[in-house]
């Protein structure tokens, strides 16, 4: 069996969420754990205006408040022209599956996600990507470059697989297939926001 995690690093519920799987897989630490993309805004065009910042914020203080996990809300506030694309991040966590199958990819996943809500930064942006998720990789001993990765990113394989992915975590249509003893203050994310799935 194994268990599938299909979640979006730009998705505010999914960084609440990552903390409660992070503990389920040290519980079961011969669970294998597949980590898809869910791509909530792959493709987005649209500008973040003052009502989209505010909307999130919305979620921010939600997840906050039921997570107790930081959010930095100046760096969103300060944000101009940002068009909240998730689909370069979805990217970077498939370019470290590519790179590096046998690495702790939840680990990259919360490495991508603390950058964004914690530090800030731009992770649309392929150079920021690489930077944060190639050291994610070289902590656990991956010897990925941060070049090498940005070049695997840009790849077009990549991106055809990373639309593939996306497309097959967006599938998932049912909450927790598994009797996950997380917070049950976060469990009425799941049917929305992310997905936990058992499989055999």
């Amino acid at each position: 069996m194994k268990l599938i995690f299909a979640g979006d690093p730009m998705c505010s519920w999914c960084y609440g969420f990552v903390p409660e799987l992070k503990a389920l897989a040290e519980r079961h630490p011969n669970l294998p754990l597949t980590i898809l993309g869910g791509g909530v805004r792959a493709g987005a065009t649209d500008l973040l205006d003052d009502a989209g910042k505010q909307f999130r914020l919305g979620h921010w203080a939600m997840v906050e408040d039921k997570s107790g996990l930081p959010f930095n809300r100046e760096a969103l506030l300060a944000r101009r022209d940002f068009v909240y694309d998730t689909e370069p991040v979805c990217r970077a966590v498939v370019t470290a599956g590519r790179i590096a199958p046998q690495a702790n990819q939840l680990l990259v996943f919360e490495a991508l996600q603390r950058a964004f809500y914690v530090d800030g930064r731009d992770t649309t942006d392929g150079a920021v990507l690489s930077i944060v998720a190639a050291g994610a990789l070289q902590r656990q001993g991956v010897g990925a470059t941060v070049g090498q990765f940005h070049d695997l990113w840009k790849d077009p394989e990549t991106i055809a697989a990373a639309a593939a992915e996306m497309q097959h975590g967006t599938n998932f249509n049912r909450p927790a297939a598994i009797e996950v003893t997380c917070a049950e203050r976060l469990r009425q994310c799941l049917p929305n926001h992310a997905r936990v799935e058992l499989t055999k």
